[in-house]
């Protein structure tokens, strides 16, 4: 006996409950002659009849009784454990490994703080690392990040939200007459290779006047809200912030992109799947 094609076995099965290969193909959704086709190879396999052809349709011999019943057997088995694996799947409970690059960060606490209020089982690990590449070597289930060009490999949503020029309340008030170029900047150091604020802070001011740069967005938004100059902000980011204005906003609006990715193996995940529903419902709130 040659080595035994166990999917054969699941159209044995529909022609015997059904008796009829045209019924079984509409259950397997697949054409009459694949069934047919099927149905001969597992005989020739066996080496043993399985049906008899009558004008009634396939009628089971006595070999095919016995057989179907030992393949009700294991059809049940494999029913039980993709029923295991799917509630398993559906719980939602475990690691929720969620990756992310510097820009955006800041609109995790109020979102992360509810998802955990109604998911309690599930255990948030953030990861902070400096570029998609990064992401992609990780145990990351997703990935935060503020770019302009998401791998194509990846799946995602983006989220748009405006970006403007902030300052503390005071500092607004006594340079709001002032040009782009004579304001004291604060520029966010981006090593995640994924955007460059300084870069576009230059194709909008040839020569700006930097007074800090720095790593960390909240920190530059402690210096600027203390009244140290102006830095570009999302809305989003700076929303606990009551001190910040923000610098002539209807003439300097920009947009700004941020992203949520995960690999398309991930999405039928029930867990990655309620974590992206909830975020992006949260995002878009704030962006309305």
């Amino acid at each position: 006996m040659q080595n035994l094609d166990w999917s054969n076995l699941e159209y044995f099965l529909a022609v015997a409950e059904t008796g009829s290969l045209s019924n079984a193909a509409k259950i397997l959704k697949v054409n009459h002659s694949t069934v047919a086709r099927r149905i001969e190879k597992l005989e020739k396999e066996l080496n043993t009849k399985l049906f008899k052809r009558n004008q009634r349709g396939y009628v089971l011999t006595e070999q095919g009784v016995s057989l179907r019943e030992d393949t009700r057997v294991i059809a049940t088995s494999v029913d039980d454990i993709h029923r295991s694996f799917k509630s398993k799947e559906m719980d939602m409970v475990g690691d929720l490994n969620i990756a992310k690059t510097g820009g955006g960060s800041q609109i995790f606490a109020k979102l992360l703080n509810q998802f955990h209020k109604l998911y309690p089982d599930v255990t948030i690990n953030i990861m902070n690392i400096a570029n998609i590449t990064a992401f992609k070597k990780s145990d990351a289930d997703v990935l935060l990040t503020v770019t302009r060009n998401p791998p194509e490999n990846y799946v995602g949503k983006k989220f748009v939200t405006d970006l403007y020029i902030w300052g503390s309340k005071e500092y607004i008030k006594k340079n709001k007459s002032k040009k782009l170029e004579d304001l004291d900047w604060l520029v966010l150091v981006d090593d995640s290779q994924n955007m460059n604020p300084e870069k576009g802070l230059r194709a909008l001011v040839s020569d700006p006047k930097i007074v800090m740069r720095s790593n960390s967005i909240s920190e530059l938004q402690d210096y600027v809200e203390a009244g140290m100059g102006v830095s570009m902000f999302n809305r989003i980011s700076i929303s606990d912030r009551s001190n910040l204005e923000r610098f002539k906003p209807e003439i300097y609006k920009f947009e700004w992109e941020l992203w949520l990715l995960y690999h398309p193996d991930l999405r039928d995940n029930h867990k990655i799947k309620t974590f992206i529903e909830f975020f992006s419902k949260g995002v878009e709130s704030w962006t309305e």
